[in-house]
């Protein structure tokens, strides 16, 4: 019975010896994947091709021995894309094709859509959100490792076994440059007179494979959407709507725009890196634009990811100016009126249209508006004249001098630069200031009265006239006299 005993002992100690010698389990042991470069608020996420059933640390390159996971087998079946880079055993196991450096790309590309597709049902071995600080996932099982990204797909591959694979973010952040016409090119403002149409032309620029990416626009109140203008293109030719849904309002409650351009995901997924998207489209400033330095925005932000944007701007600038008619003292004069033209020879078609603006003012007439047949200054205050574009001469015809003032010879000519054309008006004396003004100060001078001609020479001959017609009266009444007596 003791011989027994120490049998069964030896026996137990050798076991345990044995356990003791035999190296653990590759998918016992956990690692670490982390992602360099991890964009914030982006989210991350790994997904588990292969698990690593053994390694040999000691050969170089490592010996590793890999079977699929259940979730990804269907992807290496006959016919199915992952059988083109990988083949396997019966077990599940590598054991043919292997991928390499130059098939790793491709396989990592077709196994995203496959994973992406919801028929297939994989899901993420697990996800996180990027912060300041990275993103890292710990605990990770030892095996082959897929990873993806919101900002777009970043495919790479890596193995874990036992260690800390580390991974480089690939994709860069897209761009976004607004751009609104300035004459004969586009700048970062112009500026405008009520009624024209402004021209945009926005810029994304494709840095790497992006997900979500949406166009926003939104314009200040004084500029109307020409929701017929907007035209997309790479390298000049027109990318089809199939490609883009155009919302003419944004959707996004908390993000509202005037209107927005969501690009298709798998568009996006087939542009080179660098690749310019160009967006145009047009608006007309209304009649409330913003006059003078503050301007009139038109504001594009560019979503992308989960939480990525980027921002442009631009600032169309409408300006006015102060009119008043004084005689040579600088008193103010009513009654003076004047038509507005952009053409010095003042021809009807130059005209310039306006409708009454307040108590003391006239705007640019928009399109459809018929306007007043001409504005006529005040005796109190200066008109100011609004809407107009900056960099530009206009000039101001009298068709009508104050009763008693004599009609301006010729149109008026003025400038209207980069700011508003104020004056600085007395309220007491109703006299022009010219200390400090920059206003439009017309001056008409009064009418001269004309002296009459030959005066007492006129009055001799009325009285000679009246007597010689007395004269007559008597003699004829002294004659019908004499004849009644015969």
């Amino acid at each position: 019975m003791k011989r027994v005993k120490r049998v069964l002992a030896l026996l137990a100690a050798f076991a345990l010896v044995l356990a003791m010698a035999v190296p653990a389990f590759a998918e016992e042991e956990t690692g670490s994947i982390t992602v360099q470069g991890a964009v914030n608020g982006e989210s991350y996420s790994i997904y588990k091709i292969f698990d690593v059933t053994g390694y040999d640390t000691t050969t170089n390159p490592h010996k590793i021995a890999y079977k699929v996971t259940d979730d990804w087998a269907s992807f290496f079946e006959k016919g199915k894309p992952g059988a083109a880079y990988v083949t396997l055993d019966s077990k599940k196991q590598i054991s043919g094709t292997m991928l390499d450096s130059s098939t790793a790309p491709e396989f990592a590309a077709a196994a995203i859509k496959w994973a992406k597709d919801s028929t297939h049902n994989i899901k993420a071995t697990e996800s996180k959100t990027a912060n300041e600080g990275g993103v890292t996932f710990t605990g990770v099982t030892n095996g082959y490792y897929l990873v993806d990204t919101s900002l777009g797909a970043l495919c790479s591959l890596d193995n874990v076994t036992g260690n800390t694979a580390t991974i480089s973010e690939k994709n860069k952040v897209p761009s976004v440059e607004k751009k609104v016409k300035n004459g004969d090119s586009y700048d970062s403002s112009n500026s405008a007179k009520i009624g024209d149409t402004v021209e945009y032309k926005t810029t994304i620029t494709i840095n790497g494979s992006v997900e979500k990416v949406v166009l926003h626009d939104k314009m200040d109140a004084g500029l109307t959407f020409n929701e017929t203008s907007v035209k997309v293109k790479v390298g000049g030719a027109d990318v089809t709507e199939d490609n883009y849904t155009l919302k003419k309002s944004g959707t996004e409650s908390s993000d509202p725009c005037t209107f927005e351009i969501e690009f298709k995901d798998s568009y996006i997924a087939g542009l080179a890196t660098g690749t310019q998207i160009e967006v145009t489209y047009s608006a007309t400033l209304n009649e409330s634009a913003v006059i003078g330095t503050t301007g009139n925005k038109n504001d594009t932000w560019l979503k992308y990811g989960n939480s990525g944007s980027v921002t442009s701007e631009t600032t169309t600038y409408s300006y006015s100016f102060d009119l008043v008619k004084t005689d040579s003292d600088g008193t103010l004069l009513a009654g003076a009126k004047f038509k507005l033209y952009a053409d010095q020879n003042c021809a009807s078609a130059s005209e310039i249209k306006l409708v009454a603006d307040g108590t003391n003012g006239y705007r640019v007439a928009t399109t459809g508006e018929a306007g007043v047949q001409y504005i006529e200054t005040k005796a109190t205050s200066a008109l100011t004249i609004k809407g107009l574009k900056g960099t530009t001469t206009y000039y101001l015809k009298e068709i009508e001098a104050p009763k008693g003032y004599n009609e301006l010879e010729n149109a008026f000519e003025f400038t209207i630069g980069s700011a508003n054309i104020s004056s600085n008006l007395s309220a007491t004396n109703n006299k022009w200031v010219e200390e400090n003004s920059t206003g439009i100060h017309i001056i008409n001078n009064a009418g001269t009265t004309l002296p009459s001609t030959g005066g007492m020479g006129t009055t001799v001959f009325y009285v000679v006239g009246g007597g010689l017609m007395a004269v007559a009266v008597v003699l004829l009444v002294t004659k019908k006299r004499m004849e009644n007596k015969r």
